[in-house]
This record gives structure tokens, sequence and C-alpha cells, in this order.
């Protein structure tokens, strides 16, 4: 809404606009990646653990 009432010209509110919008993916991406990222920290961690946990059963099984 600013950005229409802003005392400029047209061609800069267009540039204005394209700036905002490209912002705006960057920081959808940015939120994207990071998520990913702790979630798939997260899997990893749940999947060593699994495997850790079978391992000490295992060998307590043995004895």
């Amino acid at each position: 809404l600013s950005l229409w009432l802003a005392p400029v010209d047209l061609s800069t509110k267009g540039y204005w606009g394209m700036g905002i919008l490209l912002l705006t993916g960057s920081l959808v991406n940015l939120v994207k990646y990071r998520t990913d990222e702790r979630i798939s920290a997260e899997t990893t961690a749940k999947i060593e653990k699994a495997r850790n946990e079978k391992l000490i059963s295992e060998y307590v099984g043995k004895e």
C-alpha cells in the first residue's frame, strides 16, 4: 500500500516492487532451507539413536 501511495514515478514504483518481490522470495527460500535442515538433523538424530539402542540391546543380550 505504501508503495502505491509513494510520490514517485510509476517506473520507480515498478523497480521497488520487483525488489520487494525478490526480497520476499529470498526470505521464503531461506526459511524453507532452514526448516529442511532442522528436519533433516532431527531425522538423522532419531536414526542414530535407534541404531545405538539396537546395538546396545544386542550387546547386553549376548551376555
